[in-house]
């Protein structure tokens, strides 16, 4: 009787066991990807001269960090000139357009 008892709660641990581990992979699993399309990223500027002679240059220093690395991200430059005229340019001639 006392080996039957033992082999009937062995049977249901197992049985149990078995049951927990099933719902466990079960209930990961998704069919859903997360594909993420917004990064963080921080923008750093040295500060600019308020007062600017017509035709003269300035350098504005920029510094993007993004905070980690994700392979494939493209970031891109938007710029508003609010106030007086101008032309926003990198070190290599490339002109940016401003966006109105």
């Amino acid at each position: 009787m006392k080996k039957n008892n033992k082999i009937k709660k062995s049977v249901s641990m197992l049985a149990f066991l078995f049951v927990c581990a099933v719902s466990v992979i079960l209930s990961s699993c998704s069919d859903e990807l997360d594909i993420q399309q917004s990064y963080p990223f921080k923008v750093e500027t040295m500060p600019v001269p308020k007062d600017i002679v017509r035709g003269q240059t300035v350098e504005i220093r920029c510094e993007l960090k993004a905070e980690g690395k994700f392979d494939g991200t493209i970031y891109t430059i938007r710029y508003f000139q609010h106030d007086g005229k101008g032309s926003l340019r990198m070190e290599n001639g490339t002109v940016f357009q401003p966006n109105d």
